[in-house]
């Protein structure tokens, strides 16, 4: 018999290093669409807010949006990035029954935005968050598969309007606290880091619910049944409060122990586990926050969420920077008072009114 020499398959993990990517797109606050003077508002009834740019008739020739440029330009400088001075559109092809051309108009080789970062401060030290690109790009239309039962229908408001990569609010918090975190010490920032990998897993754990909310309510919503949209609003309340209850229960059980699976450092230890028990107590109303986050983002109105969360923003950042001194449990309470309580005002307020209830949208 013929030996053969395997080569060594053994792999040493510790040369290499894990790299994430992002893609995130958000929708410029233009009063018309990127190529075309459509209006770019959200909740009109379906296929009224066209022409024959938005539907690619033959012949027709689209303008560039002057103000969706300057959007993008003031988005590239907050960035650090360069800006392109020579741009090109290029055409994005594939065959979908809500893109009316056949193809998107989208940038491909020259991004109007190249490079840049995000400058945060983590428990290892300060950071630059490296960003590839932004770039502009028209929406495509919106394909509505519970209005016929045989057919699907097209609704093409949507196609044209303009999005851009951007980052979302929540992270402006978690970089709030991780900053007054950083004036404490360096077992408060150590703490601090581990803390927030903890909310974060729990918080994805939550948006699972926040998931199905989102296509619940598009799915009512479409089918113009309000009462059914309030019935599974209430529905989807209960389930979020329930959620984030067992979630703070289990945190709270657990807040002994958990920090022993990332350090040995008592000092860290014995800081961790009073933030992690106000996070349990936070985690019902992170429970209402992300579904009902859930809700109206299925319902369409990213307009309100991030006017809100802004707003609650405002509210947060100059409450943690006053009791943040005054300890890394003080900061937490802020967070889970004042944003994550501001954001549950906010999201029960608007969930419990008519006006984001666009039915048939």
């Amino acid at each position: 018999m013929n030996m053969v020499n395997l080569p060594d398959m053994s792999i040493n993990f510790d040369a290499y290093e894990i790299v994430i990517g992002l893609e995130v797109h958000a929708q410029l606050l233009t009063r018309t669409k990127l190529f075309c003077g459509d209006s770019a508002a959200f909740g009109g009834d379906p296929n009224t807010h066209v022409s024959p740019v938005t539907l690619g008739h033959p012949g027709a020739l689209p303008k560039l949006n002057r103000t969706a440029v300057e959007y993008a330009i003031k988005m590239g400088l907050a960035c650090h990035s360069e800006i392109e001075q020579h741009n090109y559109f290029a055409r994005k092809n594939y065959f979908y029954p809500d893109l009316p051309k056949g193809y998107q108009i989208s940038q491909h080789t020259t991004p109007i935005c190249k490079g840049g970062f995000v400058h945060i401060r983590t428990a290892a030290g300060e950071k630059d968050v490296q960003l590839n690109r932004i770039h502009l790009e028209e929406d495509a239309g919106k394909s509505m598969h519970d209005v016929d039962p045989e057919n699907t229908s097209v609704d093409y408001n949507r196609a044209g309007v303009p999005l851009i990569v951007r980052t979302l609010m929540l992270r402006a918090s978690l970089l709030v606290m991780t900053y007054a975190a950083a004036r404490l010490g360096e077992d408060d920032l150590a703490t601090m880091q581990l803390a927030l990998t903890i909310w974060t897993f729990l918080a994805f754990t939550l948006d699972a619910v926040a998931i199905a909310a989102q296509a619940i309510t598009g799915r009512y919503l479409g089918a113009a049944d309000a009462a059914g949209t309030r019935a599974v609003t209430a529905r989807m309340e209960r389930w979020g409060w329930l959620s984030g209850l067992v979630t703070g229960l289990a945190l709270a059980a657990l807040s002994p122990f958990l920090g022993r699976l990332f350090t040995s450092d008592p000092d860290v230890l014995d800081l961790l586990v009073p933030v992690l028990l106000v996070a349990a107590v936070a985690q019902p109303v992170a429970g209402i926050v992300f579904v009902l986050d859930g809700v109206l983002i299925g319902a369409g109105d990213a307009v309100y969420l991030a006017w809100a969360q802004l707003a609650t923003l405002l509210v947060f950042a100059p409450a943690a920077w006053l009791v943040g001194g005054r300890g890394l449990t003080w900061l937490w309470a802020a967070f889970a008072i004042f944003f994550m309580g501001g954001r549950a005002v906010t999201l029960l307020w608007r969930a419990h009114g008519d006006r984001w209830m666009r039915l048939g949208a």
